[in-house]
């Protein structure tokens, strides 16, 4: 199985951050390598100590906030894993969802992998509406899509590497369409960037714990892969 490294960011939302790690001893596949990106936190984000078998934290701290598509390009720069697993912080994959991906990824001419992402933050009205009409990406997929947004994907080293990870894309957000479509671009290469779908069922999805960042992003712009959806209600109090 290939070394993964799970890569995340965080801006004064330690406490996310911390719930994912500690979400991530329920995996059925578990990181090898953790890197936390602290994106300017004040005060600055305190790694909690290693728990189970999950490794220490790495973490690399920019001077001053940097925005998401740096601070996550910092930790995928930075990781040492054949797969890097790129997961928001507010974002709760379940168990089987690295596991999906990582079969994915073995299959010829995949470039990345993710599944659904349902927005699940909490029974409030706000909540309640983002969870049945807000931008909850990629449930009904099945096979190739559009686009694989940036809440929780798996991508090879090499092929971060190769592409040149988001290349020049110098705003803060939409960094996840820049790489699709750098992803695309080189398919024809050697490393054969062909999407295919990530997985199926129950434990090849992921919820956001908070409603996701771009609410503006531009049209669809490549082709990803994506998971069916799992099969149970997500909720959060």
């Amino acid at each position: 199985m290939p070394r993964v490294s799970l890569v995340t960011f965080t801006c004064n939302d330690g406490d996310l951050t911390r719930g994912l790690l500690d979400a991530a001893r329920g995996w059925t596949v578990r990181p090898d390598e953790i890197v936390v990106v602290d994106d300017g936190s004040e005060p600055p984000f305190v790694p909690p100590e290693p728990a189970g078998d999950l490794p220490a934290v790495r973490l690399v701290r920019l001077p001053s906030n940097r925005g998401i598509t740096r601070a996550n390009a910092a930790g995928l720069d930075a990781a040492h894993g054949d797969v890097l697993f790129s997961v928001d912080c507010d974002v709760r994959p379940e168990p089987g969802y690295l596991a999906a991906c990582l079969r994915a990824l073995e299959r010829p001419g995949t470039g990345m992998a993710a599944g659904g992402v349902l927005h699940a933050a909490g029974d409030g009205l706000t909540a309640r509406y983002l969870r049945t009409f807000g931008d909850n990406h990629n449930l009904d997929a099945r096979g190739p899509v559009e686009l694989i947004p940036g809440n929780a994907y798996a991508i090879p080293r090499a092929v971060w590497r190769e592409v040149g990870g988001f290349g020049g894309h110098a705003a803060r957000v939409c960094e996840d369409h820049a790489l699709c479509r750098r992803v695309r671009a080189d398919q024809a290469r050697a490393l054969g960037l062909v999407p295919c779908a990530a997985g199926s069922g129950p434990g090849a999805g992921a919820r956001s714990a908070r409603p996701c960042r771009a609410t503006n992003a531009p049209p669809p712009i490549s082709s990803a892969c994506s998971a069916n959806p799992w099969s149970r209600a997500w909720g959060r109090s």
